[in-house]
């Protein structure tokens, strides 16, 4: 089975986490996974040695269509606008997957075969606008690299940790500048990963002396950061105002390391409350997160929660399990469609003539750019 996977630009993110994620699993049981961007941020690293990449940028999406024949079409939520016209052009009779990583609005733009979502937050707010019945896929980690270990560099004090893109407002950094300058932060050593690309990065001014920020940090290396975090007896803050299913919490859980995080989005079926975490009501801003804290130091509690957080990732959130259910839906699709002689003519009629439009839209592009 070949696969194609198109997404937005290849970023920091947790959609792009996702998406090597998914592409290795796929790729260890056969499926013919590649991937298309719109271009590179900086972060195609993470595909590198694992399958074919293609970008907007340099190559015609109608173009790679074509070449590749694949059997499944695999978009992101955010690659449906700009894809749309392409696909509906060139699909004929190839089955599309459509995911959705965030709780923006429904696309209807191109008509899906099958609408994923990645929580059931997400499914909820988007099925009043989708006419067709919406999966729920949990995002995964491979637990064979995300798993609890002694860090490389160990940190004596306890880090308080926060993962994201701080240009994203959603993500809400002031919330972290707020904590960390806080009675709380002066217990712990703040640790921040910026995935923001060069130029919209958080100013660290904003943050004590001492703090660590590190920026555009390698997918391969985050195993070992979480568990610094967890070996310190640390933990994740999140202050996100909004979060479909964090990939982050999900890889510092598999570590080993607690997470403290606010009741938005599908955080809740990600962090069970007092149990692997503690999931704080986000109007409640600092006191909250003291309670949290205060909570999570008392008592056992923080050995009790590493432990649980283990388990609740291997049992319901691997990579393994994520690729499997997406190969159930990839299946179930093919079996309905059959290829068409529509397909096969148009596939004849335009491919020999793809080298001609590949030169002319691209003379376009130059004029205009």
């Amino acid at each position: 089975m070949r696969v194609l996977h198109i997404g937005l630009a290849c970023a920091f993110g947790g959609a792009e986490t996702f998406l090597a994620t998914l592409v290795r699993e796929q790729r260890k049981v056969g499926i013919e996974a590649d991937v298309f961007f719109t271009t590179d941020l900086g972060a195609s690293s993470q595909f590198r040695d694992l399958c074919e990449i293609g970008f907007a940028d340099k190559e015609l999406l109608a173009e790679r269509l074509l070449r590749g024949r694949y059997d499944i079409i695999h978009l992101s939520n955010h690659a449906v606008p700009w894809t749309a016209r392409s696909i509906r052009l060139i699909r004929c009779d190839v089955p599309i997957v459509v995911t959705y990583h965030s709780l923006g609005r429904y696309e209807s733009k191109l008509s899906a075969d099958a609408v994923v979502a990645v929580s059931k937050a997400v499914a909820q707010h988007i099925e009043a606008q989708c006419d067709k019945a919406i999966r729920v896929i949990y995002n995964g980690v491979d637990t064979e690299l995300f798993c609890p270990g002694t860090a490389e560099q160990p940190c004596e004090r306890p880090i308080m940790a926060w993962v994201g893109r701080s240009n994203d407002v959603r993500k809400d950094i002031a919330g972290l500048f707020a904590v960390a300058t806080s009675s709380v932060g002066d217990k712990f050593r703040i640790s921040v990963v910026d995935g923001s690309p060069p130029g919209q990065e958080c100013n660290p001014c904003w943050l004590p002396a001492d703090a660590i920020v590190e920026f555009r940090k390698p997918s391969w290396e985050m195993p070992d950061f979480y568990r610094r975090v967890a070996s310190s007896r640390g933990f994740l803050l999140s202050t996100s105002r909004s979060e479909a299913h964090p990939v982050n919490i999900l890889e510092a859980q598999a570590c080993g390391c607690p997470v403290v995080a606010p009741a938005v989005g599908g955080i809740p079926e990600t962090v069970e409350h007092l149990a692997t975490g503690f999931v704080y009501d986000p109007r409640g801003g600092l006191n909250a997160v003291m309670e949290a804290v205060e909570w999570l130091y008392s008592g056992d509690n923080y050995e009790k929660a590493a432990d649980a957080a283990v388990r609740r990732v291997r049992s319901h959130f691997s990579s393994e399990r994520m690729c499997r259910e997406y190969l159930d839906l990839y299946s179930e699709l093919v079996a309905k469609r059959r290829p068409r002689f529509a397909r096969k003519l148009f596939h004849i009629m335009i491919r020999p003539s793809l080298p001609l439009v590949r030169t002319a839209v691209l003379t376009y592009q130059r004029s205009k750019g």
